[in-house]
């Protein structure tokens, strides 16, 4: 079963990921569009038996210097997986698991497994190499009972090691979990269902300095948004990664939510999502800010045949509003007890973004498949981290990306897509207080690194992937080699205009 998408990444990354989404064909049937949402049930409901199954091993390389400073100079990594769909007569059964290391060298920058995903960040300065482990497990069930109600659940696990041996050193520890019990109704032609789902993120950052310094001093920057923040000594009580009691950065984040689907027949899916979530930085009575956050998602698919060719229109939107607040936290002694104590908060950031997509696809009964997609995305960013001064963000981007499978023979698979697209950003930085008001100091704020980001995420570029694929003969293994290049224009401040991802796949599917 195919992991629901999260929508929770910056702009600045969210663009650069497009090219791999389009060999993801779109579903060509009205029961694929529910390996699409939350609700496993949806799977029972299918007239299938047996089981299918797939384990992949590969490699990839990554190199070229399009790239923001958080990114690898050239990036190593092996990766290994498996998943399976087993029907019984009353029980579906899915579950998979993943292994994936990486290798980056020169990297410094954010602290983070995936920048981006939280409202905040820790950067530090000192060009190292990283590595990073990440580990997957999760699956589910769905319960076919004889009755028109079918019960099922799916459960995930995700969990990350990232580490840089280098002093500014750091070592930092993501979790994720996932829990979703859903129902269905399976009526004459038609099927309606619900799921809840119960999320948690956590992740901390450790950073220490080993031996005598290389450097006078190694400096930290704890980012509020937009690259506005505190830039100190990495032991320095702005940046949170070393105060007593608290030896560490820690954020977590929970989400409650819940999701509809409904589909009619073959032909017309439609589901609808809507997530809650609290987020804090903190522990142990130092929470340090507080970040929630509402989030909506909405998919209509429809599948028809025609002369033994399969047609899938899709369209979806999905919009996200997070706001971050920092806490006033004084430490107050009581009877020889020093407590902290938050006194208030003032809102530092907030953030909206939404992302349209369309989409359609076609196959043969020969195995050829097309597929074009069109995104707009739009984000709206705003600085309050300082008074009186407000600094308000907008960013709009186009891609459109065009895919194709071709199967050359009955063994042999060539796999192409391509990417064109690009953004416009715009910024106004103001003073919202009358004149009379003496300022005295301006917000601290990494300029040269935003305005790097602002161009890898908004640059036009264009972005081709080819892959071909081998079937043996006589045995269910397949070997894959390709690779993926992007070009961007009109390039000033990032280090090269190139980018590219070479890999390598081994599956065997049973």
């Amino acid at each position: 079963m195919k992991a629901k998408h999260s929508y929770s990444m910056s702009k600045a990354w969210k663009s650069l990921l497009l090219a791999g989404a389009v060999f993801s064909a779109l579903p060509l049937n009205g029961q694929d569009a529910w390996r699409e949402g939350r609700n496993v049930a949806g799977l029972a409901s299918e007239e299938a038996s047996g089981k299918q199954a797939e384990a992949t091993l590969g490699g990839e390389f990554t190199s070229g210097e399009f790239r923001t400073r958080s990114e690898a100079k050239t990036l190593w990594s092996i990766q290994a997986a498996a998943q399976a769909e087993t029907h019984f007569k009353d029980l579906v059964l899915v579950g998979g698991f993943g292994f994936r290391q990486e290798f980056g060298n020169q990297m410094m920058g954010s602290m983070f497994t995936s920048p981006g995903n939280f409202p905040v960040d820790v950067l530090e300065f000192t060009p190292g190499n990283k590595s990073k482990q990440t580990y997957d497990v999760g699956g589910g069930l769905a319960w076919k009972n004889g009755s028109h109600w079918i019960p099922g659940f799916t459960a995930r696990f995700r969990g990350v090691n990232y580490a840089k041996r280098k002093d500014l050193r750091h070592t930092t520890y993501r979790q994720e979990m996932e829990f979703a019990p859903s129902i269905l109704y399976d009526g004459n032609g038609w099927r309606v269902g619900a799921t809840y789902i119960l999320e948690k993120t956590s992740e901390f950052v450790q950073a220490e300095q080993i031996g005598p310094a290389k450097a006078q001093t190694y400096y930290a920057f704890l980012d509020k948004g937009m690259r506005y923040g505190a830039l100190q000594n990495w032991d320095g009580s702005g940046i949170h990664l070393s105060e007593p009691g608290v030896d560490r950065f820690p954020v977590k984040r929970i989400t409650h939510g819940g999701a509809l689907q409904f589909s009619l027949g073959n032909g017309l899916y439609a589901d609808t999502e809507f997530l809650y979530s609290a987020g804090e930085v903190g522990e142990k009575g130092y929470t340090w800010f507080r970040f929630p956050q509402l989030a909506a998602s909405s998919k209509i698919l429809y599948n028809f045949e025609k002369n033994g060719t399969k047609h899938s229109f899709m369209v979806s939107y999905d919009w996200k509003s997070t706001r971050l607040y920092e806490n006033v936290i004084e430490k107050v002694t009581s009877g020889g007890v020093t407590l902290p104590v938050i006194q208030g908060n003032n809102l530092v950031q907030e953030s909206k973004e939404g992302v349209f997509n369309a989409g359609y696809s076609m196959e043969t009964e020969k195995g050829f498949m097309i597929e074009a997609n069109l995104y707009i995305d739009r984000s709206i960013d705003q600085s309050t981290v300082m008074y009186p001064y407000v600094d308000w963000d907008g960013g709009t981007h186009l891609f459109v990306t065009l895919g194709t499978e071709i199967p050359l023979g009955k063994q042999w698979l060539l796999k192409a897509s391509l990417l064109t697209g690009g953004g416009v950003d715009s910024e106004q930085v103001s003073i919202t207080t009358a004149e009379t008001i003496h300022i005295t100091a301006e917000p601290t704020r990494l300029q040269d690194w935003w305005d790097l980001e602002q161009e890898v995420s908004d640059a036009f570029r264009t972005d081709l992937s080819l892959a071909l694929r081998y079937r043996l003969p006589r045995v269910p293994l397949y070997l894959e080699a390709g690779c993926q290049w992007l070009h961007a224009f009109n390039v000033k401040l990032a280090p090269g205009t190139n980018r590219q991802t070479t890999h390598l796949l081994i599956g065997y599917q049973f």
